[in-house]
């Protein structure tokens, strides 16, 4: 009988791994052993239509958001960083295309957001 794994969400919408019947102890490691590269590859898919700004928008989709506000440029504060990052989430999953107007600000959100984040000295602790 298949397994049929599938990803879902759980608390602190962490990605988790399913099967719909319970898996012998060997295929649940080995699902196990290999979510981080079906995870990487659902990521790079999600990216790919970003052309130049795919490695960020894959970058932007393994982060998780700031633990606090913070200023992404000069008098602009993200108050909800949560928020935010669901909604930028959404938008780089729905495509470019679907963005519209919003993609060459969503790509200059995404370079800011490196610029601050991917660094120690970056807010919420969310460095690398």
């Amino acid at each position: 009988m298949p397994y049929n794994p599938y990803f879902t969400t759980g608390p602190g919408r962490r990605l988790y791994l399913c099967t719909e019947i319970a898996a012998p102890p060997e295929v649940s490691r080995t699902l196990h052993d290999y979510a981080p590269d079906i995870i990487a590859l659902l990521v790079a898919e999600i990216a790919i239509p970003w052309g130049d700004s795919a490695s960020l928008a894959a970058w932007f989709l393994t982060q998780h958001p700031p633990s606090r506000p913070f200023e992404i440029r000069s008098r602009v504060i993200i108050i909800n960083p949560g928020k935010f990052w669901r909604v930028m989430r959404d938008d780089i999953c729905a495509g470019p295309e679907a963005c519209g107007d919003r993609r060459a600000t969503i790509e200059r959100t995404l370079k800011r957001l490196y610029e601050l984040l991917y660094t120690p000295a970056g807010p919420g602790g969310c460095a690398q």
